[in-house]
């Protein structure tokens, strides 16, 4: 008699791993709940706070007319923070040529507004204890004349920044960050090392090119 043996396989499922990056910080609830102010509209550069390499192009726009690449100016948006959670929004243009020369920063700071050092000159926000900025090309946060951190941590050193970067300041914590539309970057630096004679932070763009613009616009602030 014939046996006919029958063989049964049961397929493996399948599963998707669940990738958790640790190394992106969760963001706070505030920042999603940041209304689309009035003020965002009706806050401009600050008169006669604008660097002689930048021109203002309207409200939220700085173009850049250096005549020289080793140029570094600065141009100051006029809005005092004094307290409470702000979030602004930052557009550095994809088609831009991004190199040492197109340099950008975002920092607080009312120092000085022009600087011709050649090369150097490009960190003019940040050089003193009461000034902060993020150097958009390098990655790096630059205070006090030195650079404390690279940042984003968990960026690598060849990526690029993406094209709309948003800055939080939460003066009730005293912390400056930053963050793009898919991750929240974390703590970029704590602004009581800025000294307790600040009595206040002016949101400030640097760049250092001869050509191109940049937009930094204020979205709100949590109450």
């Amino acid at each position: 008699m014939r046996i006919i043996r029958s063989f049964h396989f049961q397929a493996k499922k399948k599963t998707k791993k669940r990738i958790l990056n640790k190394d992106i910080p969760k963001q706070p609830d505030w920042i999603v709940a940041v209304p689309l102010s009035k003020a965002r509209i009706q806050t401009d550069w600050r008169k006669g706070r604008i660097g002689k390499g930048l021109t203002r192009v309207n409200c939220k726009t700085i173009k850049m007319i250096h005549t020289t690449e080793s140029v570094s100016s600065v141009a100051e948006l006029d809005l005092l923070l004094t307290s409470g959670k702000h979030a602004f929004a930052i557009m550095w243009p994809s088609n831009q040529y991004r190199n040492s020369n197109a340099f950008f920063s975002i920092g607080l700071s009312n120092g000085e507004l022009d600087s011709l050092d050649g090369i150097e000159s490009r960190f003019i926000v940040g050089r003193t204890k009461s000034s902060v900025a993020f150097d958009l090309i390098g990655k790096t946060i630059f205070h006090n004349n030195q650079i404390v951190k690279h940042y984003p941590g968990h960026m690598k050193e060849e990526s690029c920044l993406p094209t709309l970067l948003y800055m939080y300041v939460d003066i009730d914590r005293s912390m400056l960050s930053f963050g793009c539309e898919k991750h929240f970057w974390g703590e970029a630096l704590n602004l009581r090392l800025l000294g307790t004679k600040v009595h206040g932070f002016l949101p400030v763009l640097s760049a250092c090119g001869v050509t191109g613009s940049v937009m930094l616009f204020y979205k709100g602030q949590f109450d």
